[in-house]
Parts: structure tokens; C-alpha cells; sequence
């Protein structure tokens, strides 16, 4: 079939598709059909989509796949290209599948209903070759950037059509329809109760079920809702429409703030990148604890603090101007560390402190502790050339980051190479603790910076995950939860981020007070990931809830492999500082302790055991 022949099927296929959809029954909104594909190969790789496959799912986002269609013959070079997709059946999760040996490579993929474009979330495979070059940028609307992964086979790229193809999301009243968490400046007001709550979708024969722990209902899960029902103190809905011949809807949830049951809450600004960004639910959570919490940021992608200041608050420009006059006042104030030269870092650091401290005297400053990037972790099978180095995202090079080489020296202790992501993690809070002390020597007004820990979190969760200690979760989660685009965390691994900024702002555990919205995490799970937040923050010095003890912990113990040493103690739940290079440990000084530690030439191994409640132990020496 020549390409006018099939250009002419194709859009017979989505005339017929459209008419379908349009003569559904009475009352059912029209839902869309997908039939049709164009793409445009990467340059010079058009061969490497030959067998590439289509298909569509209304079970889960990544099971239950009906193959749709496949592409048989090399695509044209430089250009579009588009396959017919003999389909008349609705799919939620449309993917495709890249040819075994390809590694991808593709510039750009788009689905259609007839001639109308697909909207919804992409998502895929957890691989890149190179930054830059992650599954998000076969679905970016530019042709000039390529998908191309680190591993060869077994490569996808999928899109989440929400409801445009399912049963249409639920509406939750009172109140206007409650869709996917908002990124909202301002807290909701909180209403008198009782409330009496109303849920109803458009889809004919739906049934909805819903949740009050904030985990998203399944089939089988949550209450089936029948009738309006009565809220008299602060609750979080979770409602999803369910149609046996459909694709459930997506989620729609809510926290309605009832007079009486909430709690005065916090307002907080922060500055940064796309992790910091990544932060954006963060008073979505504290809401569902009952917190009238308001959240702020200003990010730009990319970029660290000191272009954050010379671009647009040194001068302020007008977007920066409006979104802090739009803050009455600011309790917590983070910035994100990412310069890796510690004076710069801290000068620039100190100038937003000053400038936000004279609008609000009584602010904290925090430093939000990001982690290292993905390529410093290689997961089971993965197939990483480190060869150039690491891979330091968002700079559009590979460099090594100066913390996971050694190049990075701390004042108070001698770095080596980190071998390992637990190493790596480490070695980043050393360096958050070096900027924090160099601003110390000349920020003196107003409170005294803290460290935000989250990279303690981060490279726990690896650990806890392979021990099991999240239940139902191995460490085949993690790249999902933490690099769910090969560089940002998922909706789970945000939740354990803003779990640990939850408990670090208001003091307290967050496990049985915050709940998992908007996140695929059942509630034990939550719950894990809350208590391994809490540990960090309760035994981290800097966080301002560390308490002194008179009981000495137990003194670490030593154990190795001959390539690896592991520490433990007599005290269930201790943690460890150590050094490499002979001298002397604190809770304050050195390495913390994240699970490992590399057997390298020249290492002279001490270690301290600390706790909240308890006094530091006896130092050890291997």
C-alpha cells in the first residue's frame, strides 16, 4: 500500500471510530477511541522501530496489554509517519513497545482518536542512555529530541488517557470537581460542619467506591458509595468510578477542613529547581492531617540558587515580586544546595535568607538535601556505563558529582570515592553540612539555619526495601518511587519526601496523621515510609527534636565481608557516624551511616552510635 493509500485507510478507520464514539448510549459521554498513531523515527534509527508494538489496557497501567497494532516496515526517514490502529474499543493505557535490541530510539510518538490528539501523563521505561534523553521526550512535541535507554530491550513508552477513554471521573460535592491534587498557594477555609457529601458520575451504570485513609480504591477496595453521607470533623475522600466493560476513572480526592478539628498550620516558601518542585503536595499532606498549611515555591528547572538570585531576585522581576508579596507572612523558608562550590553557594544562600528574613523576622531557614542521580545506583541488570562519569542531571553533560569522586573535602573529615549509593548519600549531607557551617560564620541575625535531611530518607529507602521492611515492595520499586522519569521521584517517593518535611516542620511523626493521596501506596506502605521519615528527622541533630539522653547507646559493632563492612548495636534502632580517615567520629561529625560501607586501600574505619533519648556511645575502631 502506497503512503496516500494509507493515509486514505487511516482516516476511514477514525471516521468510523468517531462515529462509534459519537452514537454511544444516551446520556453516556462520548468516549475516545484510539486508531491511530504517528511517530517520527530517531535519526538514522528508523529500522530500530521495525516490530515495534501497540497496545491498550483497561486493567492497570502496566497489565492486562492487548496488542493493537505493530509497525511492519522501516518508517520514512526525517519526517512523520503514521499506522492505522484497526481498533473500535475504549483503552485508559495505550503503549508502545520498542523492538528488542533498539534501546528505544525514538524522537516522538503521538495517539489519536481520528484527528483528535490524546492528552494525558506519559510514562515508562526507568532507563536513559545519556541525560536528556528519558522516556518523557518521545512525548515532548519535539522532534529534535530523541528516546534512547541504557538497556536494549524490554523498553516502553505509555500514556494515561484519564477519563477521556474510561468511566468519567467522579464529582465530589460540595464544591467544584475535585480532580488531580492542585499545587494551590492558599489553604482551603475551613467549613462549619456537619457536611453532607455527594458523589455522582456521568457514566451510566457506574459505581463508586471510595476511601477516608486516603488510599485509592480498587475494585474491591474502600466503601461502595449509595447514598450522600455525613462528615462532622476533618476527612480525606478518595472516590474512583468502576464500569466492568471501562477502565476505571481516575481518582478524584479531597480534604474537607471542618471548624473544630484542624490545627493551625504553617506557611512555607521554597526556592529551587524541579526537586524542590517535587515538593509541591507537601501541604496537600499536611491538610489531610488536619494542618492548615500554606505552600509557596518559585522553581525554575534546572538551575541552582545563586541563578535563582541573579535572574530574578537580585533585580526582582515581577513573577518573583508577585509570589512573595502574595505571602502574608513565612515560617519555613528552604533552599535548594546543587553549586558544589560552598562559598558561592553560601553567599547566595545568605542573600535570600536576608532578604526573606526582612519581610518575615521569625522565619527558619532550612537547606533542602537533595540526592545523587540515578546512574550512582545501578539496579539489578542494568547495564550503566560509568565510564564518563556520572551522569549530573540538568547540566546537559556527564560530569562526576565532586561528592560520589571524593573530589568534594569536607573541614571536618577526609572524603574517599563512594562505591556505593549508600556511600553517595552520605557524602551529599556532608556537603549540605559544610555550606550550613560556611554560612554560620557570618549569618549570626535570626534563627540558625537547620538541614533538611531528606537524602537520609532516600538512601534508607533503598536499604529498607530490600530487606522487605515496606511491605509488598522490593527493591524493584525504587527507580519508580525515586527516578520515576530517570530523574524526579514518583507520587510515592514524593510522599516520602514531603513526609519528611512534614516532620521536620511541625516536630512531629507523621505516621497516622498523614495520608497517602494521590499516591498508588496501600496504607501500610504509607505507613512505613512515615516511620522511616520520622527516624531520620527525630535522629538528626539539626532538626531541632533530637533529645539528650544519659543512657550511652550501645557501641558499634563491626562486620565485613572483606569488600563491604556493616555496623550494628546493642541499642535497637541506633545510628551511626563514621570516618575514614582516623579521626574521631560525633553525631555531629562525619558520615552517616546509611547501610553500607566500601572496603577501599587507605581507610582507617571509626564509628559512633547516637539516638534520640540516649547519650552517644563509646567511639569503635575496625
Amino acid at each position: 500500500m502506497n503512503m496516500r493509500m494509507q493515509k486514505l485507510f487511516t482516516r476511514l478507520l477514525c471516521c468510523l471510530a468517531v462515529g462509534q464514539a459519537l452514537s454511544a448510549p444516551a446520556g453516556d459521554p462520548p468516549l475516545l477511541i484510539f486508531n491511530r498513531v504517528r511517530f517520527y523515527p530517531a535519526p538514522g534509527k528508523e529500522q530500530a522501530m521495525v516490530g515495534g508494538k501497540f497496545s491498550g489496557s483497561n486493567v492497570s497501567p502496566n497489565a492486562g496489554f492487548e496488542l493493537l497494532g505493530e509497525i511492519k516496515t522501516a518508517p520514512a526517514p526525517n519526517q512523520w509517519n503514521e499506522l492505522a490502529i484497526p481498533n473500535t474499543k475504549p483503552y485508559r493505557w495505550l503503549r508502545y513497545d520498542a523492538p528488542a535490541g533498539s534501546y528505544g530510539m525514538v524522537a516522538e510518538l503521538e495517539f489519536y482518536a481520528g484527528d483528535r490528539k490524546l492528552a494525558g501523563s506519559p510514562y515508562g521505561s526507568i532507563a536513559q542512555r545519556e541525560p536528556g534523553r528519558s522516556y518523557p521526550r518521545a512525548m515532548d512535541g519535539k522532534t529534535n529530541s530523541v528516546w534512547e535507554t541504557d538497556n536494549p530491550d524490554g523498553q516502553f513508552v505509555a500514556l494515561d488517557t484519564w477519563d477521556f477513554s474510561a468511566v468519567k471521573q467522579p464529582i465530589m460535592e460540595p464544591g467544584e470537581h475535585r480532580g488531580n491534587i492542585p499545587v494551590s498557594v492558599k489553604c482551603p477555609t475551613p467549613e462549619k460542619g456537619p457536611i453532607q457529601v455527594t458523589l455522582r458520575c456521568s457514566t451510566p451504570g457506574a459505581m463508586i467506591r471510595y476511601t477516608i485513609d486516603g488510599t485509592t480504591p480498587g475494585i474491591n477496595d474502600g466503601v461502595v458509595y449509595d447514598k450522600p453521607f455525613t462528615i462532622d470533623h476533618t476527612t480525606t475522600i478518595v472516590a474512583v468510578a468502576f464500569r466492568k466493560d471501562l477502565a476505571p476513572s481516575p481518582a478524584t480526592m479531597w480534604t474537607y477542613l471542618v471548624d473544630g478539628s484542624t490545627k493551625p498550620g504553617l506557611r512555607s516558601f521554597s526556592i529551587g529547581n524541579s526537586l524542590t518542585q517535587s515538593t509541591a503536595r507537601m501541604g496537600i499532606f499536611a491538610h489531610t492531617a488536619g494542618y492548615l498549611h500554606e505552600y509557596t515555591n518559585f522553581t525554575k528547572p534546572g538551575v541552582p540558587t545563586y541563578s535563582l538570585w541573579e535572574g530574578f531576585a537580585s533585580q526582582p522581576k515581577p513573577e518573583w515580586t508577585q509570589t512573595l508579596e502574595a505571602i502574608p507572612n513565612i515560617d519555613e523558608f528552604t533552599v535548594q544546595l546543587r553549586d558544589f562550590d560552598v562559598a558561592h553557594e553560601a553567599k547566595h544562600d545568605i542573600l535570600f535568607f536576608n532578604l526573606i528574613r526582612a519581610k518575615s523576622p521569625e522565619m527558619q531557614p532550612w537547606f533542602y538535601t537533595e540526592w545523587t542521580e540515578r546512574a550512582r545506583y545501578q539496579p539489578p541488570g542494568a547495564k550503566v556505563d560509568l565510564s564518563r562519569g556520572v551522569p549530573r542531571y540538568g547540566l546537559g553533560k556527564l560530569t562526576a558529582l565532586p561528592t560520589d569522586t571524593g573530589e568534594f573535602q569536607s573541614s571536618e573529615t577526609k572524603l574517599f570515592p563512594a562505591r556505593s549509593w549508600e556511600e553517595s548519600a552520605g557524602a551529599f549531607l556532608l556537603y549540605v553540612e559544610e555550606v550550613q557551617k560556611k554560612v554560620m560564620e557570618t549569618y549570626h541575625d535570626g534563627k540558625r539555619p537547620r538541614v533538611l535531611p531528606t537524602v537520609l530518607a532516600v538512601g534508607w529507602l533503598k536499604k529498607w526495601l530490600e530487606q522487605g521492611k515496606v511491605p509488598g515492595l522490593d527493591l524493584n520499586a525504587f527507580d519508580d518511587m525515586m527516578f520515576h522519569d530517570c530523574v524526579h521521584p514518583g507520587p510515592d517517593g514524593q510522599f516520602l519526601i514531603d513526609s519528611v518535611w512534614f516532620a521536620a516542620f511541625y516536630g512531629k511523626s507523621p505516621e497516622g496523621q498523614v495520608l497517602p493521596v494521590g499516591t498508588n501506596l496501600t496504607a501500610a506502605q504509607a505507613n512505613a515510609l512515615e516511620r522511616l521519615a520520622w527516624d531520620v528527622v527525630r535522629n538528626y541533630p539539626d532538626c531541632g527534636v533530637y533529645e539528650e539522653g544519659k543512657r550511652p547507646c550501645g557501641k558499634p559493632e563491626f562486620a565485613s565481608d572483606g569488600m563491604t563492612v556493616t555496623l550494628k548495636s546493642a541499642t535497637p534502632g541506633a545510628w551511626f557516624r563514621y570516618t575514614l580517615d582516623g579521626t574521631r567520629p560525633t553525631r555531629t561529625r562525619g558520615y552517616v551511616y546509611c547501610g553500607q560501607i566500601s572496603v577501599q586501600p587507605g581507610i582507617q574505619l571509626k564509628a559512633v552510635a547516637y539516638q534520640s533519648g540516649m547519650a552517644d556511645s563509646e567511639v569503635a575502631t575496625q
